[in-house]
């Protein structure tokens, strides 16, 4: 077969044409894949920084809700005190009186 018998006839070789079209195919299908690939990490990352905000916001609920119940603590500890002082304070007037009362008497 001569050169010109191999040619189509827009004078183009179809084995050249044929071996083109593969190497543009398997390029777009690397193109493809490599798109796939960047969206679907991108996608995890995105659901990622979501679910870590979620994590850091539960976090800080909790550490709030310490301090929070710390102070309630530490202001019932304080009136418990304060009431402890007071019947203290109450017991001792009360003893001073009884004393008086019976030092009056003698």
């Amino acid at each position: 077969m001569t050169e010109t018998t191999k040619k189509d006839t827009t004078g183009t070789d179809p084995g050249e044409a044929a071996r083109e079209m593969i190497e543009k195919g398997a390029a777009a299908g690397h193109e493809y894949t490599a798109a796939i690939g960047a969206a679907t990490i991108a996608g995890l990352r995105t659901a990622f920084d979501i679910q870590n905000s979620l994590i850091a916001a539960g976090r800080s609920l909790a550490d709030a809700t310490v301090v929070a119940n710390a102070k309630l603590a530490d202001k019932l500890v304080e009136n418990v005190k304060a009431g402890q002082t007071e019947a203290t304070k109450l017991a001792t007037a009360g003893a001073k009186l009884a004393t008086d009362t019976l030092e009056v008497r003698s």
